[in-house]
């Protein structure tokens, strides 16, 4: 078994894209928290066991059963996997793969056997914006985190000497002694000047690793601070996730952190999808047949998929034709008897492999009115039908 904490290149998919004797796919909800983790151990060992039992259903060898059986044994018993788990698991098990992807964000728990793997969610983890700063802000004190697509958010080691509470910038802005003023108009003075102190220091120390301002912020804090240091993020988006954050624990942070990057991911895909809509309908298509035939040629620069639509049948990689299966309860093979495979899943293999960009999405979290499931291609260039 290999364990993963990153997520696969397009190489590496192309090995999870082929056909298997029998693919097991399992996605799995997990936590490092003791209680939570042993609740994941607990669904794995359960999602393998109906696995074994559809395998058989499906009439599969007996020799790919147990091959499976004793993954599930290995899996259950690996330290590796289980001590250092984060918020979910996929686990991708043939007799020729055994690989298992350790990743930060969230991913719906499910279990999928059949000739191919269910890629679906990885390619939707694998194409997402998955990295974020955040900033935990209170009068008491104020930390960065950086959260990856690989690892959970940490907190961010500062170059700078900076005031860590609103106390400690009162020698920044005059000695309170000095002040004429209301005690009132001190806190007030003294809330202002911390936050212009934080925005400094943020502008300063994110500038440092991220000086284009590409990686989103994520904001923890409450009235009047986020007002207060809200207008000061000049040029980053940044989102506020109202509330104090002082008692906030990293598994808390990071999951906050996942769930505004899920908004981002649908606002982004709902405005490139917009944009496709309203520009040249000669680079855009929709039909899956068409889109096959530009991924191999290199066409696609951009394929939006519904990961949870299903589209079976086969892709043929050289003339970029597709043969789609039958409907109903043969939808697992093609009208001469041989396997067919997700096809969606496929053509998003070979985009990749060209220098594409793949966005597997959840048609329902998309506005309905710019949203037509279950795939549409913006190409490099037209293409002739």
């Amino acid at each position: 078994m290999t364990v993963r904490y990153d997520l696969p290149s397009p190489t590496e998919l192309e090995t999870l894209v082929r056909q298997q004797d029998l693919a097991v796919t399992i996605y799995a909800a997990t936590s490092p928290v003791v209680h939570e983790r042993e609740r994941a151990q607990v669904a794995v060992k359960s999602f393998f066991d109906e696995a074994i039992e559809r395998a058989k259903a499906l009439g599969a060898s007996s020799e790919s059963i147990e091959t499976v059986r004793k993954r599930q044994a290995q899996h259950a018993g690996s330290a590796e996997l289980w001590t250092d788990v984060s918020r979910s698991l996929a686990i991708f098990v043939s007799p020729d793969v055994d690989e298992a992807f350790v990743l930060p964000n969230h991913l719906e728990d499910g279990v999928h056997v059949g000739r191919h793997f269910e890629l679906g969610q990885l390619l939707r983890a694998r194409g997402r914006a998955q990295e974020a700063y955040a900033l935990t802000l209170s009068a008491n004190s104020w930390q960065l985190w950086h959260a990856t697509p690989t690892a959970r958010a940490e907190v961010l080691d500062l170059k700078g000497e900076w005031a860590h509470d609103a106390e400690s910038v009162v020698p920044r802005t005059g000695p309170r002694d000095s002040l004429k003023r209301s005690a009132h108009e001190y806190q007030k003075m003294l809330i202002e000047g911390y936050a212009a102190h934080v925005a400094d220091a943020v502008k300063q120390e994110l500038g440092a690793v991220d000086g284009q301002g590409t990686v989103p912020l994520v904001v923890f804090a409450n009235d009047p601070l986020a007002s207060l240091f809200l207008p000061r993020v000049n040029g980053r988006r940044a989102l506020l996730v109202k509330g104090a954050p002082d008692h906030l624990d990293a598994a808390s942070i990071d999951e906050a952190i996942r769930d505004r990057l899920a908004a981002i991911a649908i606002d982004d895909t709902n405005a490139a999808l917009a944009a496709l809509a309203e520009g040249d309908q000669s680079r855009v298509e929709r039909d899956i047949a068409a889109i096959g035939r530009a991924a191999v040629i290199g066409a696609v620069d951009t394929f939006y998929f519904d990961f949870t639509s299903r589209e079976q049948g086969v892709l043929d990689e050289e003339t970029g034709a597709v043969q789609f299966a039958g409907a109903g309860h043969d939808e697992e093979h093609l009208a001469d008897g041989s396997p067919a495979e997700d096809v969606l899943a496929r053509i998003a293999s070979v985009v990749l492999s060209r220098g594409g960009e793949v966005v597997a999405v959840r048609g329902a979290d998309l506005d309905p009115s710019i949203w037509r499931s279950p795939a549409v291609a913006r190409l490099r260039f037209p293409v002739t039908r």
